[in-house]
């Protein structure tokens, strides 16, 4: 009874004593008001990472114009890209590169959404079993946008 016991013990503190698969996930929330505002986001994570960005330029009150929103995101095995940009404004440039290997599931959704004036939007996504989705909505005049998806 007393071996069982040592047995049962051991048993227990090995189980908790694993590490825990952990998942990544990457969130990234960024506001910004004004002017010449820049904001870079870069994400990488594996084995079902979740790898999510919202960027919000020009949303308050008052005028803005040359902002820049650049998101890069990255990942393997079941990875779920996701990214969104709002700006509001004149010649503002919104960014977007994802990428994910096509093992296990991965996704890349994208959405901008531009109101304005001479605004600029690029979405690159790549996957080799195509699972990507992309969204773009521009209101106002002289805007220009750009999916590639392959």
């Amino acid at each position: 009874m007393k071996n069982l016991l040592a047995t049962a013990a051991s048993v227990l503190v090995l189980g908790l004593a694993a590490p825990a698969m952990a998942v990544d996930s990457n969130n990234s929330n960024v506001n910004q008001d004004g002017y010449g505002q820049t904001v870079e986001v870069e994400q990488i994570g594996s084995r079902g990472a979740v790898n999510t960005s919202t960027i919000e330029q020009g949303l308050g009150a008052g005028d803005s114009y040359y902002n820049y929103a650049k998101v890069t995101q990255d990942g393997t095995r079941g990875l779920k890209n996701t990214s969104t940009i709002y700006q509001d404004g004149v010649s503002n440039i919104s960014l977007v590169d994802q990428k994910g290997d096509g093992r296990g599931g991965d996704q890349n959704t994208s959405t901008i959404d531009q109101d304005g004036t001479g605004n600029f939007a690029k979405v690159t996504q790549s996957d080799t079993i195509n699972n990507n989705y992309s969204y773009v909505k521009q209101n106002g005049s002289y805007n220009a946008a750009t999916v590639n998806q392959h």
